[in-house]
């Protein structure tokens, strides 16, 4: 649609890309000497009409002359519509035979002599006098109309008895003289071509009455020999705009232009409609690539790149004549192709794209409901395998895996990339990783070509060391699949290690929170993760307090439902980029009430709930939703907030 809908354009782009380099361009050599003779005008204000009759009776004597016996061995004749062949009586009744026994002169079409004209007849179309098709800085060879005859520049080629024949297909017009021999010329899509500057250096120009006289003497020396002749109004001017400026030439020295661009073939080579197509559907392709799965200003760098380099291109092509690229329809359909696949991203990710599927959740959340409390977490996973694996994706390499494990010393000595990765995240890590995954490229395993390691929590970090799962896949996992797949294996671990520390009750409750907070911070991808960093830091501070094991797990428990109630706040407000405006700040501090609220019709304790409610508040009292102060605050509200503020501040 961009490339059918702007080819007039297309067009009008490349004229004036033309026109910059034309006011450059060396001028060409003619390779035929040239004159040109101007016919004075017979419409002076200045004259009677008995001298204007004495006038135009003289011109038509000195016209004939000069076609009869001086212009007889020149190569060409052309006669661009002086004033006296206007009159279709003196065309026909003074010149018409005339013009048909030289057989090198090539004259305008007047319509009002129709009836008269034989079908061999070199009479021609000229531009500026006849309806042109073209721009200012291109000229036509063939008529288009069913009774239009052809353009001058057609006899300007075959005035040496050339055959000129148009491929439409190539648009290259070919030129094959006497001999056989072929040449080409290049012409844009509506078969025009482009016309250059021409060396001025052969030509001559003359007054008709004043050559007359030269040719007429005794010992005249005027020889037109292989020459090219342009008999014009000696008042039709043109303008046309150059770089400079508003600029005028004569019609001949137009058409002498014309003649040197035919005689040097200056022209290059342009694309079809199917090679543009092509061209820029590559360029399309390209850029939607980089839109699509390249970081937003990766994609914008590949862009502006792919468009710079088009434009030097052109350039270079231009400048050594190899070929014409359709520059502007490409800029423009590339710029389309991004801005729509951006919008498009964009769309996508204001609904929410992220957010985990629906029937994955329930099926999950069955699945923890329903677990067999009699076997381990590495046993059920090893029991359940096949069902697992399908609900991951993924193969399940190791259900649990510590930093001394065996796969972590054939992963260090495979190569030295995977050495540095096993040292930096397992052996040497500075801290635990804040990623829910961590995932590395490898070739252990047979149909694997990534492992990821799902880190699983850690109740006491006095006596308990981190284990991670192994899982292998066959591409490596986007951060909401890695999400998924975290907080199932994530719950499934903390379920089975509660059966051994609480009652049924908290075991429930304690998988189905971390579901719960999984999927919140799915549908928040700017602070994912932020609820169990929360948790940790809380769960610090609580040690720091010397606050009772029970104290701390239930620390730990409100500090990871502290944002329990951004699961009813909109994925328009979270995922807003720009600054909130006041309602949608008033939706997101109504996420303390609805947290809280879930939590009363859960039935869970109301120091807990009052954590979650009051997270937000300040000593002060300017905080909210109530706006408490000082001791009216809990001690695990104050705890949070810390916590809380601390990991905004601090997390990339």
């Amino acid at each position: 649609v961009v490339i059918w809908g702007i080819d007039n354009n297309d067009i009008e782009v490349e004229d004036n890309i033309f026109s910059f380099y034309r006011s450059s361009e060396d001028p060409l050599p003619l390779k035929s000497d040239v004159y040109i003779v101007n016919v004075p005008s017979l419409s002076d204000e200045g004259i009677t009409n008995k001298e204007k009759t004495e006038l135009e009776n003289q011109q038509i004597k000195e016209l004939q002359y000069l076609i009869k016996h001086s212009f007889k061995d020149a190569k060409g004749v052309f006669v661009l519509a002086p004033e006296i062949l206007n009159q279709p009586v003196v065309e026909r009744s003074k010149f018409l035979q005339d013009f048909r026994s030289a057989g090198n002169v090539f004259w305008h079409y007047n319509i009002k002599n129709i009836g008269y004209y034989h079908p061999n007849d070199n009479c021609c179309q000229i531009k500026y006098v006849d309806d042109s098709y073209g721009g200012e800085r291109r000229f036509e060879i063939y008529g288009s109309g069913k009774y239009d005859k052809n353009y001058m520049p057609y006899f300007m080629m075959k005035m040496n008895g050339e055959k000129v024949r148009y491929d439409k297909r190539g648009h290259v017009y070919k030129i094959t003289d006497t001999s056989g021999n072929e040449k080409e010329i290049y012409a844009l899509e509506d078969s025009t071509v482009y016309v250059h500057k021409v060396s001025q250096s052969q030509v001559s120009t003359y007054d008709l009455d004043k050559l007359y006289h030269i040719v007429t003497k005794k010992d005249s020396k005027a020889d037109f020999t292989d020459a090219v002749i342009f008999i014009q109004n000696d008042k039709h001017t043109y303008s046309y705009n150059e770089d400079t400026g508003n600029t005028s030439e004569t019609l001949a020295e137009y058409y002498i232009n014309t003649l040197g661009t035919i005689e040097n073939t200056k022209s290059m080579p342009v694309l079809s409609k199917k090679q543009k197509l092509v061209f820029v559907l590559i360029a399309e392709l390209i850029v939607a690539l980089f839109a699509i799965f390249a970081p937003q200003l990766v994609g914008i760098f590949a862009y502006v790149l792919i468009a710079a380099s088009a434009l030097f291109a052109k350039i270079f092509l231009y400048q050594t004549s190899i070929c014409n690229l359709p520059i502007f329809v490409m800029e423009i359909a590339i710029f389309v192709t991004f801005l729509l696949i951006t919008v498009f991203k964009w769309v996508l990710t204001r609904i929410n794209v992220r957010n985990l599927p629906i029937d994955a959740v329930i099926r999950f959340t069955n699945t923890i409901v329903n677990l067999d409390n009699s076997v381990s977490y590495s046993e059920y996973l090893m029991k359940n395998r096949g069902e697992i694996e399908e609900d991951i994706s993924a193969s399940l390499l190791l259900p649990v895996m510590d930093k001394e494990s065996f796969l972590l010393k054939e992963l260090a000595e495979e190569n030295h990339r995977n050495h540095r990765f096993v040292e930096k995240e397992f052996w040497h890590a500075d801290q635990e990783s804040e990623s829910s995954v961590i995932q590395v490229r490898t070739n252990l395993f047979q149909g694997v070509r990534y492992v990821a390691f799902i880190p699983l929590p850690v109740f006491d970090v006095e006596t308990e060391n981190v284990t991670y799962t192994v899982i292998g896949l066959n591409k490596k996992l986007k951060s909401q699949n890695a999400s998924y797949i975290s907080m199932m294996l994530f719950s499934m671990y903390i379920y089975f290690k509660a059966q051994h520390e609480r009652g049924e009750h908290q075991r429930m409750y304690f998988a189905m929170l971390a579901l719960m907070i999984s999927v919140i911070d799915a549908k928040d991808p700017v602070t994912a993760g932020h609820s169990q960093r929360v948790a940790s830091i809380s769960k610090d501070i609580g040690i720091w307090l010397n606050l009772s094991k029970n104290e701390q797990i239930d620390l730990e428990f409100t500090a990871l439902l502290h944002d329990i109630g951004k699961i009813g706040v909109s994925d328009y407000v979270l995922n807003k980029p720009s600054v909130y405006t006041q309602n949608d700040f008033e939706q997101m501090k109504y996420h303390t009430i609805r947290g809280a609220e879930l939590l009363e019709e859960a039935k869970i304790s109301g120091e807990i709930i009052d954590g979650v409610r009051h997270h937000h508040e300040r000593v002060d009292g300017k905080g909210y939703p109530d706006g408490l102060t000082g001791e009216e605050l809990s001690l695990f509200a104050k705890i949070i907030k810390i916590a809380d503020v601390y990991d905004a501040c601090t997390d990339k």
